[in-house]
């Protein structure tokens, strides 16, 4: 956040630290209380190149946290404790074209480990725009509670949860010939490069909702309204790698609406990836991913709503392995509008030009998509839609009563699509 902004709104955070070397340079441990304090413009406080020890939790009134920017090799321990607040409020009447809001807790250029923590974070950006005939607006956000940043960095968070983080973004503009968009990627972690390796570790009822409103003169009724999110939870960039063992991923949920009242509009709503959005390498190593639902609609003037992949889109040129024992189940996704609705993947959507590689014993089930009220609505991919290639490689894969418009359907292949089993493989 700029520091302009950062003067808006008051900060309260409860810290109480324990450096192993301190960053005032200290050579004994020393405990660091930070109370009450507003503004923040000057982060340096939370920058440490050894271990932050967290003995009590980190509470938010308002505002953002501070940045936890690392030099090498960082630890924080968490002691179970929590990282929670994150409450943004902000209705921008203002000048702002483009505005990105990311990396709002942590962003990591080298080394980063977090042990036992809880995340959470509740945070609004929106408002009403009514200025007429004004150039397009575009708000984007990227991994409101940590980035990966450097081709080199390594991000590990090991025995921790992220537990009913809520990121709700939405925009209305009050004019003509002008475009309102919403862009999301990554609601909550955004690897970027290098990489990310999530181990023992819960994702639960976390929730995304994006909402565009495009309201347009009678006299000139032009611009667009769009709104996309890549990525609900995580989203892997080209180049970066992304390592998920064990936990679980369940109960979580992205929205995504867009409105426009103009015969011109453009209206465009779109999800891709519930949980996950991987252009790069990504594992999947013994995870129960269950319950995860996504929507995408607009209304009456609506162009196209698309929601792809309940849980992951594995993006073109992107690889993805999923193994040991991972299951995905009753996740759901479902597009909703006037004009061209598509849902496609309940559980994985493999792109043209990726690669998915089941090994060991994995399970689909009850998975679904479902698309309703325009003239053109295509479902498919009860459990994974195929349009790139699928390898099977030792273990069994079980499909149960997974379905595409309430008719049982596990997989859809797309023209020029593959899937090769190896030989033990059983599907």
């Amino acid at each position: 956040m700029s520091g302009k902004n950062n003067k808006k709104f008051k900060l309260a955070v409860c810290l109480l630290a324990i450096f192993g070397v301190s960053i005032f340079g200290l050579q004994q441990a020393k405990a660091v209380n930070v109370n009450n304090q507003s503004g923040l413009e000057d982060t340096n406080n939370y920058r440490n190149n050894e271990a932050l020890n967290v003995t009590g939790n980190i509470n938010l009134n308002s505002g953002n946290l501070p940045d936890i920017q690392n030099a090498v090799n960082a630890v924080v321990n968490g002691n179970n404790h929590t990282i929670s607040g994150g409450i943004f409020n902000s209705d921008r009447e203002s000048e702002d074209n483009s505005l990105t809001y990311g990396h709002y807790t942590v962003q990591n250029n080298s080394s980063l480990t977090f042990n036992n923590i809880g995340f959470s974070t509740n945070t609004d950006i929106g408002g009403t725009d009514n200025w007429a005939q004004r150039n397009s607006r575009d708000w984007r956000v990227f991994g409101l509670i940590a980035q990966n940043m450097a081709s080199n960095s390594s991000m590990n968070i090991n025995s921790s949860i992220f537990a009913n983080n809520v990121l709700n973004l939405h925009q209305q503009r009050n004019g003509a010939n002008s475009d309102v968009a919403n862009r999301v990627n990554g609601g909550f972690l955004n690897n970027a490069a290098g990489s990310m390796n999530i181990t023992s570790t819960n994702f639960t009822g976390n929730n995304v909702t994006v909402e565009t409103t495009k309201n347009d003169s009678v006299l000139l009724p032009s611009g667009k309204a769009h709104s996309y999110v890549y990525g609900g939870i995580i989203s892997n960039y080209e180049n970066a790698e992304l390592n998920i063992t064990g936990g679980t991923i369940s109960n979580n949920s992205v929205q995504v609406t867009s409105n426009g009242a103009g015969t011109d509009d453009s209206v465009i709503a779109t999800v891709q990836g519930g949980v996950i959005n991987n252009e790069g390498t990504a594992l999947i190593d013994g995870v129960q991913i269950n319950n995860n639902t996504v929507s995408a609609s607009t209304n009456d003037n609506g162009d196209n709503a698309t929601a792809q992949g309940g849980a992951i889109y594995n993006a073109q040129g992107a690889i993805l392995t999923i193994q040991g024992d991972t299951s995905f189940s009753d996740n759901s996704v479902s597009a909703s509008g006037a004009n061209s609705n598509t849902a496609q993947g309940g559980a994985i959507y493999n792109a043209q030009g990726a690669i998915l590689t089941i090994q060991g014993d994995t399970s689909f089930s009850d998975n679904s998509v479902n698309a309703s009220g325009a003239n053109s609505n295509t479902a498919q991919g009860g459990a994974i839609y195929n349009a790139g290639a699928i390898n099977v490689s030792g273990g069994s894969t079980v499909f149960s009563d997974n379905s595409a418009n309430n008719a049982l359907n596990d997989i859809y292949f797309a023209d020029g699509s593959t899937m090769s089993l190896t030989e033990g493989s059983t599907v």
